[in-house]
């Protein structure tokens, strides 16, 4: 089994990004063999570049 996660890298307003990453997951079902799991940034509260410590669960996430 393939694990492949679709990362939805904008958090800024107005973003299709989830569109685009839900249809991503969609035609990903139609292959055996791949599960695919979408991980929305926007989700984790990540800091700014340089203003601040990584977030410890979106590491987890990425490294799952």
């Amino acid at each position: 089994m393939v694990k492949l996660g679709i990362i939805i890298g904008s958090t800024r307003e107005g973003r299709v990004s989830p569109q685009v990453a839900a249809w991503v997951h969609e035609q990903a079902k139609s292959y055996e063999g791949i599960e695919t799991e979408i991980v929305d940034v926007q989700a984790f509260d990540l800091p700014f570049v340089g203003t601040g410590a990584a977030n410890p669960a979106f590491g987890e996430k990425i490294a799952s």
